[in-house]
């Protein structure tokens, strides 16, 4: 049986990683608003802290947190002893490993054009019709394989993959909805509505690798000490 609450070492890991991330949504909420005022703030810097910006810190910083879920993903299968835990921990990276990508790339906005799969009758997004239909298919295969992990992480990480795909998919779905009410997208950045949702959904998927990588960090301190503890000596 795995422990059921986070080590030491993993609890101060995701207290530091959670204040990272609302230290992230401090700064874009501040800049934001001084951005408001005309000639206040530079907007390279607003832009360098924006939270849903390509080549912006936080959207760096969600890479790096994707990418430690998916190395500790792969840690987990280096030490796995069932084939088939040993599978699901593969399956688990490698998705993980397209999520980090997806991040710093946004391919999600480039390969449902490239597949002819943009045009939907969603009144939001157009990616996020294809988005669904692929985060649906990956989430079953996640649940099928991950079957063969311990019960009591299966959880955990069940947990962090609704919350993922709240924030990506929902808010996302949201947002683009309310867009497409407004009369244009400035007014919805003037009633305040799009920094919220930014704020929500950027927070949702961060948070959601910050529990993550807290579960995995004790799960794997928990399976190296039993297989680094001697053998008993047979009698």
């Amino acid at each position: 049986m795995l422990p059921a609450r986070l080590s030491p070492f993993a609890r101060r890991l995701t207290i530091g990683l959670a204040g990272a991330v609302l230290l992230l949504a401090a700064l874009y909420v501040v800049t934001y608003w001084l951005r408001r005022e005309p000639g206040r703030l530079d907007y390279s810097l607003f832009r360098m802290v924006h939270l849903n910006r390509e080549f912006s810190l936080p959207t760096w910083f969600n890479t790096i947190l994707l990418m430690g879920v998916a190395l500790l993903a792969f840690c987990a299968r280096a030490v796995a002893t069932d084939r088939a835990e040993r599978r699901a921990w593969l399956v688990v990276g490698i998705g993980v490993t397209y999520l980090s990508l997806d991040e710093a790339a946004a391919l999600h906005e480039v390969l449902p054009n490239l597949l002819g799969l943009a045009t939907t009758e969603l009144r939001t997004f157009q990616w996020l019709g294809a988005g669904i239909v692929a985060a649906a298919v990956g989430s079953a295969v996640l649940v099928v394989v991950g079957r063969a992990l311990q019960a009591p992480l299966r959880r955990p990480l069940l947990l962090g993959l609704v919350a993922y795909g709240a924030g990506a998919l929902g808010v996302e779905f949201v947002t683009g909805y309310i867009e497409l009410a407004y009369p244009s997208p400035r007014a919805v950045v003037e009633h305040g509505l799009k920094p919220a949702l930014v704020v929500l959904e950027e927070g949702l998927e961060m948070l959601a690798c910050v529990w993550v990588i807290g579960h995995l960090a004790t799960h794997l301190e928990s399976r190296v000490t039993r297989l680094a503890a001697p053998t008993p000596a047979a009698a």
